[in-house]
């Protein structure tokens, strides 16, 4: 499994970044496809999907185990829970998610990113993290309200797993973690996202809780390119607005509509009021006299 997404991973990086060395893009959707990564998505989610159904539909109970539990597990397990339980859709949730099913159950970071290049050869890295992100980002696209963070939340911890800043992403397991005292060494990258300077970055303005489980489309149709972090190093491409931009964008025309409105029948009114002093009397609405109901005859 590793090497079959890392395979996928490599035909897309060498896709995304070919603007840079010039090439032409008439044969991109081709291109596109031949990586296989939307497919390989696509799997995921219907996988994820396969779990809910089993646990809200048959109440059944559902034991989930790849070759060797930290690659396609994790990833299924976290998709599942997000579709189910409201709660892993709050910021707090989703960091709770990441280090329950990622981290303390020993997703082997270390290896499959690279770090400590020395002690990784190759053959053992693999996107399996950043593939979850991509599917989580498919998951807000269709239920944009459904989620309190938005995609600028996904990208920055996609990021601090490469960059290195935070020691939350090192070593292969929680056991290696403890042991090399990493908590007094290094600061986790969810102190510094929870942080009241910081936070505010990566809130959805429009998240609306609902506990409804999220039944995603799993056609292919209607799985998309990441543009805004597969893309963002291209320079001929231009970002995306989020789906909270584009909200926000829509309120203030409504907002900005409504006033106009508002206004309008104030000048009305006033008008409508100047006619009738104008003509010296007051045009009181009519309303009807109520009657007596007949008498009921003995």
């Amino acid at each position: 499994y590793g090497h079959v997404m890392r395979e996928s991973w490599l035909r897309l990086f060498a896709l995304v970044t070919s603007s840079i060395t010039g090439r032409d893009d008439a044969t991109w959707l081709t291109d596109l496809d031949f990586t296989c990564w939307l497919k390989n998505v696509r799997m995921i989610l219907q996988s994820s999907t396969k779990i809910v159904e089993l646990i809200e539909v048959n109440k059944s109970s559902v034991l989930v185990h790849c070759s060797d539990g930290w690659d396609r597990t994790p990833q299924l397990l976290s998709l599942s829970q997000l579709m189910l339980d409201p709660f892993y859709r709050t910021i707090p949730g989703f960091e709770i998610l990441i280090e329950k099913e990622w981290c303390s159950f020993g997703h082997r970071f270390a290896a499959r990113v690279g770090h400590q290049e020395n002690k990784s050869p190759i053959t053992d890295r693999s996107p399996i993290f950043i593939q979850f992100f991509d599917c989580v980002w498919q998951m807000m696209r269709q239920y944009p309200t459904a989620f309190e963070f938005n995609e600028e939340l996904l990208i920055c911890i996609a990021d601090s797993l490469f960059n290195c800043r935070f020691g939350t992403f090192f070593y292969n397991s929680e056991k290696e973690r403890v042991e090399n005292s990493l908590m007094g060494k290094t600061v986790s990258v969810w102190s510094w996202m929870n942080h009241p300077s910081q936070i505010s970055i990566f809130q959805n303005t429009f998240y609306q809780p609902t506990n409804n489980v999220l039944w995603l489309s799993t056609s292919q149709k209607s799985i998309k390119l990441w543009e805004n972090y597969w893309l963002r190093w291209d320079g001929s491409y231009r970002p995306v607005p989020g789906y909270s931009e584009v909200l926000a964008d829509y309120e203030v025309k409504f907002n900005q509509k409504l006033q106009q409105e508002k206004e309008k029948v104030a000048r009305l009114a006033k008008e409508l009021e100047e006619l009738k002093q104008s003509q010296g009397h007051v045009i009181e609405p009519s309303v009807p006299t109520p009657t007596s109901p007949p008498p009921i005859e003995p």
